[in-house]
C-alpha cells in the first residue's frame, strides 16, 4: 500500500502492510491482515476483478488519521470525478454566489414610441449554462425568457442585425481527445459563449402510417430550417435500427440514420455541434413568431475590437457608453449550478464552468485558461504538478490523470473550507431522483454524499461518509482497466465502501 501525501492541514498517516526487523536472531514478519484487507481482498483480489488496477484511500476527517490505502499515490483516468475539481476550484474562486448574464444592448438608443430600434442589438455573450432544462422546461422556453423581457422593454421592430458577440470565448470546438463516437450525442456535445439547450437539439422522430414511408421529424429549438438531414424510414417492429446522428462539417448539417417503428414517436437529443449559430437563429426565429420585425440577420462576432456602430466594438459592449441596456436575465446561482452538474453528471455544463474560470481569471473564455486556473487553485492545495494532469473540465477526455490523494486533499478542503454546504449539498446522495446514485449505495441512505464517474473500462467514486458513530471519513476509489462491464465494477466498489463502514473501527 502506497504512502497518502500530507494534505494542507491534514496529516494523512499510513497503514502498514507489513514490517519485518532483524536484530541478532529475532524475526517479526507481517501481522496479520486486518478485517477490513481482508474483506478487499474477497471483492477485488478475486477473478476477473484482480485485473483491474485499484486506488482506495480512506482518512479520519477528524484526525487525519489515513484508515486504508491502496495505490493512492498513482495516477488514475478519474472520468467524471475530474467534475469534482472544476466545481471546486469554481466555488473557490467565484463563490457559491456567482450569476451568469446574459443582456441585449442597443447600439441605436432606446426604442421609439413604436416600439423601434433603428439599429443593431448586440448580446455579449458570457457562456450562461442554465438557458436550456433543468433551470428552463426547454431550451426554446429559455428562448422564450430573453424574447419576452425584450417585448416588456418595449422593443418590437428592430431595424439591424442581432449580433452576437462571443470574443470573450474562444472557439468552441471539443477537446482533441475526446472520443469520435460521443459527438453526436448529447454528452459529447460542444459548447459555447451563447448556447441554449446543453447544446442540443431535442428531436421528434414520428413513424409513417406503414413500413418504407418516412417519418416525419420536428426539433426544437429550431434554429436553420435545414438543419437535419433525416434519412430515417419506417420500418416494421421487427426490423427497427437504432436512429444515430452524422455531423456533416461540410453544410453544417446533421445527418440522421436509423429507423422507426410505424405509427411511434421516438425522441432523441443530439449534439448541435455549432451551438452558436443554432442558437441565435433559434432566438431570431423566436423574436419573429412572437410578433416582433427583425429586419436584419443574425452575426456572430467572433474577434475582439471590431467596430461597431456608436462607437462601440466587440469585446467591449458592457463599458460602451453609447451601448444602452434594454434587458437582462441572470441565471441561478452557482451553487445551483454545481448541484445539477454533479448530481447528474453534466458533461456540457462543467466545460462551460470550466471556460467561465479561465475568462473570470485571464479575460478569455478558454480551456487553456481554465486549466491554469484549477492548476493554481491545486497548487495552493499543496497538491504537486505530477499529482494531476487536466485535459477537461468534466473528465470525458481519457488523457485526464488523477491520484486518490488528490481527489482526497479536495474534499478536505471544501469540508473545512467557506463554502463547505454549498459543495455537500452539490454531490449526488443514494436513492436521489435523477442522480448518479439513485439507484446505488441505498444501505448508505442519509450518510454518503460523492460523485461517480464512468467511462469504457474506467470507474470512480469519492465523497463523504458518515459512520454510525458520528465520524466522518473522506473516501476516494479508482478503477482503471477492468476490462469488464461497468456495472460488475460499480458492484464491487459499492461492496467495498459498505465493508469499509461496517469494519472500520
Amino acid at each position: 500500500m502506497s504512502v497518502a501525501r500530507p494534505m494542507a492541514g491534514l496529516l494523512l498517516l499510513p497503514i502498514l502492510q507489513g514490517c519485518a526487523f532483524v536484530q541478532g536472531t529475532f524475526f517479526a514478519g507481517p501481522p496479520e491482515p486486518s478485517p477490513l484487507e481482508m474483506q478487499r481482498d474477497s471483492i477485488l483480489g478475486v477473478s476477473p476483478l484482480d485485473g483491474s488496477l485499484w486506488g482506495i484511500l480512506a482518512v479520519d476527517a477528524a484526525t487525519g488519521d489515513t484508515l486504508y490505502s491502496e495505490n493512492a499515490g498513482r495516477r488514475f483516468i478519474p472520468a467524471s470525478n475530474q467534475k469534482v475539481l472544476t466545481v471546486a476550484a469554481a466555488l473557490d474562486r467565484l463563490g457559491p454566489d456567482y450569476r451568469w448574464s446574459t443582456a441585449i444592448y442597443s447600439l441605436a438608443g432606446a426604442p421609439d414610441e413604436g416600439g423601434a430600434i433603428y439599429g443593431d442589438v448586440v448580446i455579449p455573450a458570457l457562456g450562461d449554462p442554465t438557458l436550456g432544462p433543468p433551470f428552463h422546461p426547454s431550451g426554446a422556453d429559455a428562448i422564450d425568457a430573453l424574447v419576452q423581457r425584450l417585448q416588456g422593454a418595449g422593443v418590437q421592430r428592430i431595424t439591424g442585425e442581432i449580433l452576437i458577440d462571443v470574443s470573450a470565448w474562444d472557439s468552441t470546438s471539443v477537446p482533441g481527445s475526446w472520443m469520435v463516437e460521443d459527438l453526436p450525442l448529447g454528452y459529447g456535445a460542444s459548447g459555447g459563449a451563447f448556447a441554449v439547450n446543453r447544446g442540443t437539439v431535442d428531436v421528434n422522430l414520428y413513424g409513417g402510417t406503414v413500413p418504407g414511408a418516412p417519418p416525419i421529424v420536428t426539433w426544437s429549438p429550431r434554429g436553420s430550417p435545414d438543419f437535419i438531414d433525416s434519412r430515417v424510414t419506417t420500418a416494421s417492429s421487427g426490423d427497427v435500427a437504432p436512429v444515430r446522428g452524422y455531423w456533416l462539417p461540410e453544410s453544417g448539417r446533421l445527418r440522421l440514420e436509423g429507423s422507426v417503428p410505424a405509427e411511434r414517436v421516438e425522441r432523441a437529443s443530439v449534439s448541435m455541434r455549432d451551438p452558436v449559430m443554432e442558437s441565435a437563429r433559434a432566438l431570431r426565429n423566436r423574436m419573429l413568431e412572437a410578433g416582433m420585425v427583425v429586419e436584419g440577420g443574425v452575426r456572430i462576432l467572433w474577434d475582439r475590437d471590431l467596430p461597431l456602430r456608436a462607437g462601440c466594438a466587440s469585446g467591449y459592449i458592457e463599458s460602451c457608453a453609447f451601448a444602452l441596456e434594454v434587458m437582462r436575465l441572470e441565471s441561478p446561482p452557482l451553487s445551483r449550478v454545481a448541484q445539477v452538474m454533479l448530481e447528474t453528471s453534466d458533461n456540457w455544463m462543467a466545460e462551460q464552468l470550466l471556460r467561465t474560470l479561465g475568462h473570470e481569471a485571464e479575460g478569455v473564455g478558454s480551456r487553456e485558461a481554465g486549466f491554469r486556473a484549477v492548476a493554481a487553485y491545486l497548487t495552493g492545495l499543496g497538491i504537486p504538478e505530477h499529482d494531476y494532469h487536466l485535459a477537461d473540465g468534466s473528465g470525458l477526455s481519457v488523457h485526464n490523470l488523477l491520484t486518490p490523494g488528490t481527489l482526497v486533499t479536495v474534499l478536505h478542503h471544501m469540508e473545512t473550507g467557506p463554502h463547505a454546504a454549498a459543495f455537500r449539498d452539490a454531490l449526488a446522495a443514494p436513492g436521489e431522483m435523477d442522480s448518479s446514485l439513485e439507484e446505488r449505495l441505498l444501505g448508505l441512505r442519509g450518510r454518503f454524499v460523492g460523485k461517480t464517474g464512468t467511462l469504457r473500462h474506467v470507474n470512480s467514486l469519492s465523497g463523504y461518509l458518515t459512520r454510525p458513530s458520528g465520524i466522518s471519513v473522506y473516501v476516494a476509489m479508482m478503477s482503471n482497466g477492468g476490462g469488464l462491464p461497468a456495472d460488475d465494477i460499480r458492484e464491487a466498489m459499492d461492496r467495498l465502501l459498505i465493508e469499509l463502514d461496517r469494519t472500520l473501527p
